[in-house]
C-alpha cells in the first residue's frame, strides 16, 4: 500500500534553508508545527519516492531542497538530488520527471512525528514550490501474493479502464473530484493497482477509496501531455508494481484528488484493475 503527503507554496526566494508549507485541502494528513510540517502516516510511514518541482518568477531558480523530521536528524536530514527546478517556468513536472527513488530500500520515518521541507533559493524573486512524498508500508509485492487475492491464479488480466473528469481544480490545494468511467464495469469488486493521470497543470494525483478513506491516500505524479510520451519513471506505479493500492465495490467507485500549479478543468485517468469477486 502506498499513501501521499504534498507541500506547496509561494513566496520569495531565500538564500538559507527557508520552510515549504504542507499542501492546503488535506483532510487525512493533518498539518503540525503551526502549519510548518506533516505527520507521517501511520500505516505508510517510510519513503519511497520524492517528487520536487519548483518555478521561479523571472530570475534565480531554487539550487537545494531538503527533508527533515527528528528522526532522519538522528543520522542526517535527507538532500533531494532530483527535482525539477524552471527559471520562469512553470511549476509543473512535465512527462519524464527527475525523481528521488527509494522503493528498493524504504527509508522509515516514526509514525505521526512531524516530517518538514526546506530549499534555498539562487535569487529572492517570487517562487512557487511542490514536493510530494510517496510513502509505503513496505508491502510492494506482486498481486497475486496479497491476501484479498489469494483466489486469483497467475496470469490473471489486469484490466486498464479510462476515465475521465470536467471538476475545475483550484491552484496548489488538493482538490476532490468524482470520475466518470467510459465504459461499465461488470458487477464485482475490484482491487486497484495503478494509475496513470493526464493533467495540464497536474503536479500529483490521488485515490480516496471509499473503505479505506480515513488511512491512506494511493496516487502517482501526473504527466502534463496525454499523448506521445513514454511516461519512462513511472513504471512503477502501474500493473500492481506496487502491490495493491485497495478495494472498490463497481456500485463505490473512487474519487480521485488533484494537486495542481494552477486551476485545470479536465483530466483523463487510466485506472489498473483485477476483478478480485
Amino acid at each position: 500500500m502506498i499513501d501521499v503527503i504534498a507541500w506547496y507554496g509561494t513566496r520569495a526566494g531565500a538564500a538559507a534553508f527557508t520552510y515549504i508549507s504542507p499542501a492546503p485541502g488535506d483532510a487525512l494528513h493533518p498539518s503540525t508545527n503551526n502549519g510548518q510540517a506533516l505527520t507521517v502516516p501511520f500505516q505508510c510511514y517510510a519513503l519511497g519516492a520524492a517528487l520536487g518541482v519548483s518555478n521561479t518568477l523571472t530570475s534565480g531558480r531554487v539550487t537545494q531542497m531538503q527533508l527533515y523530521s527528528p528522526s532522519l536528524q538522528q543520522s542526517s536530514r535527507l538532500d533531494l538530488a532530483n527535482f525539477i527546478s524552471n527559471a520562469a517556468g512553470s511549476c509543473v513536472p512535465g512527462n519524464e520527471p527527475p525523481m528521488d527513488l527509494f522503493w528498493d530500500n524504504p527509508i522509515p520515518l516514526q509514525p505521526g512525528e512531524a516530517v518538514q521541507v526546506f530549499d534555498i533559493n539562487s535569487g529572492t524573486n517570487s517562487e512557487t514550490t511542490a514536493l510530494v512524498l510517496f510513502m509505503t508500508d513496505g508491502n510492494n509485492v506482486n498481486p497475486i501474493q496479497l491476501p484479498a487475492l489469494t483466489s486469483v491464479p497467475p496470469f490473471t488480466r489486469i484490466e486498464t479502464v479510462r476515465c475521465t473528469t470536467s471538476t475545475t481544480v483550484n491552484a496548489g490545494t488538493w482538490t476532490p473530484a468524482p470520475l466518470s468511467f467510459t465504459q461499465q464495469l461488470r458487477n464485482g469488486t475490484y482491487a486497484i493497482g495503478g494509475m496513470r493521470v493526464s493533467s495540464a497543470t497536474g503536479i500529483a494525483a490521488r485515490l480516496i477509496i471509499q473503505n479505506q478513506s480515513g488511512t491512506s491516500r494511493p496516487g502517482c505524479p501526473c504527466v502534463n501531455t496525454t499523448y506521445n510520451n513514454v511516461d519512462s519513471g513511472l513504471d512503477k506505479f502501474r500493473y500492481f508494481r506496487l502491490g495493491s493500492w485497495g478495494l472498490f465495490s463497481y456500485q463505490s467507485p473512487p474519487q480521485i484528488e488533484f494537486l495542481c500549479s494552477s486551476a485545470d478543468t479536465s483530466a483523463e485517468v487510466f485506472l489498473d484493475l483485477i476483478k478480485v469477486s
